[in-house]
């Protein structure tokens, strides 16, 4: 089992990554790199490379209620939408500046902020 720091770091790249508007437009969009991503990828890093849904069922995360909150609206959030974008291929900057993806960024960078306070609190705490 990967250690809960390593866990906690990659979830948390995973989510600056859906949290920088600027990037994904830059990135996703235009290609611009030196960085090579897409919404699938930034997808499949978070939820498989990072075992998302595993992240969640740790005590470490359920027994902070804010920390999995703001975690758990992320993952319904994206498993509603990313689906849905991917397949009819929705992609576009317009989709990237709707209502819909600025309360995932929104909601992204609130669980970054709640699991980087955890992550320092666990830190703090040699958990």
């Amino acid at each position: 089992m990967m250690s809960l720091f390593i866990w906690a770091e990659n979830v948390s790249e995973s989510l600056e990554t859906f949290s920088d508007l600027d990037f994904q437009i830059r990135v996703w969009i235009h290609g611009d790199g030196p960085e090579v991503s897409s919404l699938d990828e930034a997808t499949c890093v978070l939820f498989d490379d990072s075992d998302f849904e595993g992240f969640l069922k740790l005590p470490e995360v359920l027994f902070n209620q804010k920390l999995f909150s703001a975690l758990n609206e992320v993952y319904l959030a994206l498993d509603a939408v990313t689906d849905d974008v991917m397949s009819d291929k929705k992609m576009n900057e317009a989709f990237l500046k709707s209502a819909l993806w600025e309360r995932i960024i929104l909601l992204a960078k609130k669980a970054k902020m709640e699991l980087d306070k955890a992550r320092k609190h666990w830190v703090d705490n040699k958990r």
